[in-house]
């Protein structure tokens, strides 16, 4: 049984689209979790409400079958607080956050994304931004062309490292910047300045038309008619689809601290609990 639904695409008016949801309903109703995992895959972004305390995550997850681990651990704590030679990751501060896929620096990044607000910035700023990669892709192959082409084609190097849970890391791979399925279909997104190294293994006379054609498409993606904003309060789970949803955050103010919970799952896992769903609740 495989669930090939169209998704829905969305710009600056995604809030017509968002959906909400209870995190007791969806813990508790497998009705409810039939339908988050589907609005998950059409629309690619949720708002799960209702997360009163930290390991909330944990529990989500288990209730689809497990949480991915990384070298961050099995949640990842984002506390403001000072850089240091080992943390340079720009989530821990206040400042500006680019419009970004989460984990391109692994080989197979993780498939969803979960932030969990547990108290949040204070003031003005701080406001996650959201933006539908693939219908910026799908606009990039009418509009552009050669630069679709040239970011399906061209693999780029991506690169993190410090140290964290488990000790140093130093993670690496490559990625097209727009990752096309074996039929020609968009799979992912795999874009992010910061994790992104300045070599290309690329001939010299390509490297001016790569430039150029990720110009083309990041002017797509910071236009503010593809932007919504999403200002998380205490107990808000944002939940992205991070092969579709780029993310990133505006800045806020130095005098406010903010902490936010952040977790992965994987697509296997969430099709595998929507198919096992769909039999027990009877849908055709």
């Amino acid at each position: 049984m495989t669930f090939d639904w169209e998704p829905v695409h969305w710009d600056s008016n995604l809030g017509t689209l968002l959906k909400e949801y209870s995190l007791e309903d969806i813990l508790t109703s497998d009705k409810c979790l039939h339908d988050w995992i589907l609005q998950m895959k059409v629309i690619g972004v949720t708002l799960v409400r209702g997360g009163a305390r930290e390991g909330e995550i944990l529990r989500l997850a288990e209730r689809i079958a497990f949480i991915r681990t990384t070298c961050y651990g099995e949640t990842v704590p984002i506390k403001t607080r000072d850089v240091s030679a080992d943390n340079t990751n720009l989530a821990y501060t206040n400042k500006s956050f680019p419009i970004h896929s989460d984990l391109v620096c692994y080989g197979r990044p993780p498939g969803i994304l979960l932030l969990h607000c547990i108290k949040p910035a204070e003031g003005h700023g701080g406001d996650n931004m959201v933006v539908d990669g693939f219908k910026i892709a799908k606009e990039l192959k009418v509009e552009d062309p050669e630069a679709f082409e040239i970011l399906t084609e061209t693999e780029v190097e991506f690169f993190d490292l410090g140290k964290e849970v488990y000790g140093k890391y130093h993670q690496r791979s490559r990625h097209p910047t727009i990752s096309l399925d074996s039929r020609g279909r968009l799979n992912r997104i795999n874009i992010s300045d910061h994790a992104r190294d300045a070599m290309l293994r690329i001939p010299n006379n390509q490297v001016r038309p790569f430039y150029d054609a990720l110009s083309s498409f990041s002017r797509r993606i910071y236009s503010e008619e593809n932007i919504y904003p999403i200002k998380l309060a205490k107990g808000d789970i944002l939940a992205m689809d991070n092969n579709r949803v780029l993310h990133g955050r505006r800045p806020f103010e130095a005098t406010s601290s903010r902490y936010l919970d952040q977790g992965y799952l994987e697509w296997d896992e969430m099709n595998s609990r929507l198919r096992i769903l769909h039999t027990q609740l009877g849908y055709q």
